[in-house]
């Protein structure tokens, strides 16, 4: 990939992505956002931190 920036790559992802989405129906705000809070839950730092270890086992 000489020559080619990650940032064209990440680009070309975000692009997909979204029409991805779109064809879904899927809001992608809203679906990160609650994933995001399923992984706090899953992965509070105290116990997470510093660690690869698979949610329940933690």
């Amino acid at each position: 990939m000489k020559g080619i920036s990650i940032e064209h790559e990440v680009a070309d992802i975000a692009i997909l992505l979204a029409y991805l989405a779109n064809d879904l129906n899927v809001n992608i705000d809203e679906v990160v956002k609650r994933k995001l809070s399923l992984n706090a839950q899953r992965y509070p730092i105290e116990k997470a931190r510093g660690t690869a270890t698979k949610y329940d086992k933690l």
